[in-house]
């Protein structure tokens, strides 16, 4: 229940094929970098956040409850940037095209990827991507995250996949 390099803290669930998935509890996944230029950087991952089960996700979307739970995070010296990650059907509504032969169910007429095996294939073709823009101070260091405070129902999820930083 650890990832190297990373601190984890909370509802780890698995580690599969370079991604890693929660579910069922809050959690905090973060990793401080030092020794950067000071300058503008964008700190990108493949990621979703699924607001309970699929019938719950759907529904909580349709009784207009707020499915954007899980902040993805940059905290500098200078600020905290934050910006809330995609929910499953919103990131889903833009595939052109499922990747074949993956698992997959459906939240208010939106084919949305089912498991980690399908979050996996659909990451690989570029899907669920989340980029967080900041600024690295003269100190040179910046912690990088994922976190999800509060969960709304019963087996609320994510599959995290690559990260990458651009300067």
């Amino acid at each position: 229940k650890r990832i190297d390099g990373w601190n984890v803290e909370g509802a780890l669930n698995g580690y599969k094929k370079y991604t890693c998935s929660f579910n069922k509890g809050t959690f905090d996944l973060n990793q401080k970098l030092s020794g950067l230029p000071e300058g503008t950087y964008k700190v990108t991952v493949h990621t979703f956040y699924r607001a309970g089960s699929y019938e719950e996700e759907e529904a909580n979307i349709n009784a207009g409850k707020d499915t954007h739970l899980m902040k993805f995070y940059a905290k500098t010296a200078e600020q905290d940037y934050v910006k809330a990650i995609m929910n499953l059907s919103e990131g889903a509504k833009d595939i052109t095209a499922m990747p074949e032969g993956i698992n997959t169910s459906v939240i208010n007429g939106i084919t949305v990827p089912d498991g980690t095996d399908a979050s996996i294939a659909c990451f690989n073709a570029g899907y669920f991507l989340n980029e967080l823009p900041f600024y690295v101070g003269q100190d040179g260091e910046v912690t990088i995250g994922l976190k999800l405070a509060e969960t709304i129902g019963t087996n609320d999820y994510t599959v995290v996949g690559a990260w990458h930083r651009y300067y």
